[in-house]
């Protein structure tokens, strides 16, 4: 099979919209390795993240912290491919995962660790994204957003607010119904994974520590 990158494998989600959803993770699963950094902005990327790891039969509060306002699918990618290789905890696949634009953290980790002279300690901290890569925050939340929640949602108006803060377009609105098709989610859980963030080289962006 050719390699495929990452900016492929994006395209691929959105183009199937869900819809062919078990062919795609078997493609993406066969080019996770060949990922390339790029930036991507596509809404249904927090979900797409959230399904790939989410099969895989990981904590659903673990994969929120790992892809919630995911620009791409890459971290769910990384995720998956570091349960299938490496002796590491969830945690420290999340450290090393939270953020990604292609798997080259887990490159980098496995190259090191192959070195055997670190500890994961000391490797996951040398190799984890630092500033994740992302589009220009909104200058102000889009107001198509919040009228497509109040519309097509039972959310409260706080509720609306939190999904829609920051949001470029109604995308996370779609992300949320999507979620609420596919996953069984609580709307907290939703709105905290499908909501929009800013990229760090904006603000300063933690990674998550539990």
């Amino acid at each position: 099979m050719a390699a495929c990158s990452l900016h492929e494998n994006q395209r691929m989600w959105t183009k199937a919209n869900l819809a062919r959803l078990g062919f795609w993770l078997v493609l993406a699963s066969a080019c996770q390795r060949e990922a390339v950094a790029q930036v991507v902005d596509d809404p249904l990327s927090p979900i797409g993240c959230f399904k790939i790891v989410d099969d895989r039969g990981v904590a659903s509060t673990t994969v929120i912290d790992l892809c919630a306002g995911a620009t791409s699918i890459a971290p769910g990618l990384c995720y998956a491919a570091a349960l299938d290789c490496c002796n590491l905890t969830s945690q420290q696949i999340l450290q090393l995962c939270w953020g990604a634009t292609s798997t080259d953290p887990l490159d980098c980790y496995r190259l090191l660790d192959a070195e055997g002279d670190l500890t994961n300690s000391q490797i996951i901290g040398y190799c984890a994204t630092s500033c994740p890569l992302g589009p220009a925050p909104a200058q102000a939340s889009h107001p198509w957003c919040v009228k497509t929640a109040l519309d097509r949602t039972n959310l409260t108006t706080q509720m609306v607010g939190e999904l829609c803060r920051n949001a470029r377009s109604a995308g996370p609105v779609e992300c949320f119904l999507v979620g609420r098709s596919i996953s069984r989610l609580a709307e907290s859980e939703l709105v905290r994974l499908c909501a929009q963030t800013w990229s760090c080289q904006y603000v300063n962006a933690i990674p998550p520590t539990n």
